[in-house]
């Protein structure tokens, strides 16, 4: 007998006791295809100085991930034969900080799955896994020790899925969230960068609610959105009779977060004469308001954000290296969606996971060849272009696994590859409008072809205001 096949005999009540680094593997193990790729699986986790410990059912698993010590629970998808609602609501009995590992040989993702599962560390299917493992392993040592060295407060926003309001534990995301725990602790000065939809003003909101100053107000304002003759009222506040609307004076956005966190993102785009006024700020910690003389002194840890490249605006003279050497105490990165290849499948799921039955139902579904399909894409909006492209293809694509990741989507109006990025519900109306042009305005024929109810529509029609169904 193999130590596999003996440990394949262990029961619960037995004498066993789980290595620190112990991997549990949850296989059907019938066929022989099923076996070889838990064999695998083993072996190589073994190899790599881990003990395993081989089970036939998702309850046995669950039942040994109940030991603190269990680094993982590796799960054959079709060892939990249609029950993974229950895996899921068992598992987050017990202990949803343990990471599960999900092999498949999946050809379309089953709703079960769609959804911000805390426990899922990752999905692969069985024809790639073995290529990953290595990559595997770095990651869950990277998730224990996060795990094991963070403080009380840091590790209730720790997940095997990600962390705090972020989906993912890619490499230079989990460097990211450890330097979130770190540097939430100071009061040190954050300079945030990134691609539009990475998330900039979440890893802020994140860093300030696990600091000190959690009780204070986070305050956020966009630099860019607010009118330059605006802006320096709106931060600093003014005087009465600062200006002829000025009845009454008002505080700005430095004083309402005094004692928490003000986050100026898109930094980049604050005026010259701006930069430095608020330089005074971080320096000394005082200001005016305009119309003012008065100084004002304000207890604020200040975060900023910015996807340019503000090196380069020194050199043009268009922002001040004083102040960028101000912000940039500690520098936080936050990577676009394709360098973050194991996190494509996870914000997938969870995106999926929020839009309603309404989308969902009757739709032809996300199948694992259009996932990697969409993962090779270039998506420069990040997060927010894939939640707009999966929206697409549930609602205009009737045969998924159709597209070709060289060809826009269908329903998308561009010819050259890239994505039109829309709101969902622009999404939704053009799709109604669209069928509704198609059945000539026949109500029930439309209520079909989408797959909703009559009423379901007419609510629709209300909410989008579609006036005339001859205009459609």
């Amino acid at each position: 007998m193999s130590s596999t096949e003996g440990l394949l005999c262990l029961s619960i009540g037995g004498s066993f006791k789980v290595s620190a680094v112990a991997h549990i593997i949850c296989t059907k193990g019938k066929g022989k295809k099923d076996g070889n790729i838990s064999a695998m699986i083993s072996d190589r986790i073994q190899a790599n100085g881990s003990e395993v410990i081989p089970v036939r059912d998702w309850m046995t698993a669950i039942n040994y991930g109940s030991i603190k010590k269990t680094q993982a629970i590796w799960v054959q998808w079709e060892s939990m034969d249609k029950s993974f609602e229950l895996f899921a609501r068992e598992l987050r009995k017990t202990n949803s900080k343990i990471p599960v590992i999900i092999f498949h040989r999946m050809k379309t993702l089953p709703i079960a799955l769609y959804g911000p599962h805390s426990f899922l560390f990752g999905i692969y299917h069985e024809n790639t896994i073995m290529d990953q493992l290595e990559e595997i392993f770095d990651r869950l040592s990277m998730y224990s020790v996060f795990h094991h060295e963070a403080s009380a407060l840091v590790q209730k926003e720790i997940r095997p899925n990600g962390f705090g309001p972020f989906i993912g534990n890619a490499i230079p995301m989990l460097n990211a969230y450890k330097l979130v725990s770190k540097v939430a602790k100071t009061d040190l000065n954050v300079l945030i960068t990134g691609d539009s939809g990475t998330g900039k003003e979440l890893i802020a909101k994140t860093i300030h609610n696990l600091s000190h100053r959690n009780s204070g107000r986070f305050i956020s304002i966009n630099c860019a959105a607010i009118p330059e003759t605006l802006l320096e009222s709106e931060l600093f506040g003014f005087e009465k009779g600062a200006f002829t609307d000025a009845v009454k004076e008002k505080p700005g956005k430095f004083e309402l977060a005094n004692r928490g966190t003000i986050f100026l993102d898109e930094i980049g785009d604050m005026p010259l004469m701006l930069q430095t006024k608020l330089l005074r700020v971080l320096e000394d910690k005082t200001f005016e308001r305009l119309g003012g003389t008065k100084e004002h002194k304000v207890d604020i840890r200040l975060l900023a954000a910015t996807n340019q490249n503000l090196p380069e605006l020194i050199e043009k003279n268009r922002f001040r290296p004083e102040l960028y050497y101000r912000l940039n105490v500690i520098p936080l990165e936050l990577y676009p969606l394709a360098d973050r290849g194991v996190d494509f499948e996870l914000l997938t799921l969870y995106l999926l996971g929020q839009f309603g039955p309404d989308i969902i139902d009757g739709s032809a579904g996300i199948s694992w060849e259009m996932v990697q399909s969409l993962k090779k894409r270039t998506m420069r909006g990040n997060v927010r272009e894939l939640e707009n492209v999966l929206a697409r293809i549930l609602m205009n694509v009737p045969n998924a696994t159709d597209i070709n990741r060289n060809e826009p989507l269908r329903g998308d109006e561009s010819t050259n590859g890239s994505f039109e990025i829309l709101p969902l519900w622009a999404v939704e109306k053009k799709v109604i409008l669209k069928t509704l042009k198609e059945y000539e305005g026949n109500v029930t024929q439309t209520a079909e072809k989408l797959e909703i109810s009559r009423a379901s529509l007419y609510r629709k029609i209300k909410q989008y205001e579609v006036d005339s169904l001859s205009n459609a």
